[in-house]
């Protein structure tokens, strides 16, 4: 694992770092030139002994199990999958970010992909609003999720189709914004503002800008009235119901 290691950090460049209790980091690292990524697992058994452990991403599928993501590998003696690392988080939003970046950064990768997996939306999350956006151009799919155990609401875009479908493109927790009227307005038939929206974005293209107003706003462009009219609709209810639980 040495030999390993050492590869990983002359090729691959670190993307970022977490620490889990008690004695485990993990490391997601990505090699530019073909986008190919790779996890790597650090565990400290004692002062003179570390473990390591590491797969590329496109071997590995997510589960969720409460406050834990399960990442599998596939097994042909069980035909099923099989648990490779289990990471417990202290906090949905923790889950969340990783869990996106997971997913994007497999979805990157150029060498061959896991086969159709339904692992996207595998953090058993209430869908309550699905629509399309033209984003800087693009067409992608935005959705609103609520987590069912905590009631943390999200938006995400994702792209729509091709090789990349449902891969994230950026997430944005609203759940602090959604009790102020003001923070959405809709401006005409198609384009709705909202005032604050702190994204975590996945995919880096130099070709890709989201469209921000010189106030720092934030523009979402629907492909049609009656999606922009959808979620106006439901953010209006999810403003009314958090209301009635204060």
């Amino acid at each position: 694992m040495p030999d390993t290691l050492a590869r990983l950090e002359k090729d691959f460049h670190e993307l970022f770092r977490l620490k889990f209790e008690p004695n485990l980091i993990v490391i997601l690292y990505l090699r530019a030139r073909d986008h190919r990524a790779r996890i790597l697992c650090q565990v400290t058994c004692s002062p003179s002994k570390t473990v390591y452990a590491t797969e590329p991403l496109n071997r590995l599928t997510l589960s969720r199990q409460q406050s834990h993501l399960l990442l599998c590998t596939s097994s042909s003696k069980e035909q099923g999958l099989r648990a490779w690392l289990s990471l417990q988080f202290d906090t949905i939003e923790k889950m969340v970010l990783f869990h996106c970046a997971f997913i994007a950064l497999r979805g990157q990768d150029s060498g061959h992909p896991i086969s159709s997996t339904p692992d996207p939306f595998s953090l058993d999350e209430k869908e309550i609003y699905g629509g399309l956006i033209l984003d800087d151009s693009y067409l992608h799919a935005l959705r609103i999720f609520q987590d069912r155990a905590s009631g943390v609401i999200r938006l995400q875009a994702s792209i729509h189709s091709g090789e990349l479908a449902d891969v994230p493109v950026w997430t944005a927790f609203i759940h602090d914004y959604i009790g102020s009227k003001s923070w959405m307005r809709r401006v005409d038939h198609k384009t709705i503002i909202l005032s604050d929206l702190d994204r975590a974005t996945f995919i880096h293209s130099d070709q890709y800008t989201p469209r921000i107003t010189r106030h720092h706003e934030h523009v979402l462009t629907f492909t049609k009235e009656p999606d922009a009219e959808d979620f106006e609709s439901e953010i209006t209810l999810l403003r009314r119901h958090s209301r009635l639980y204060k």
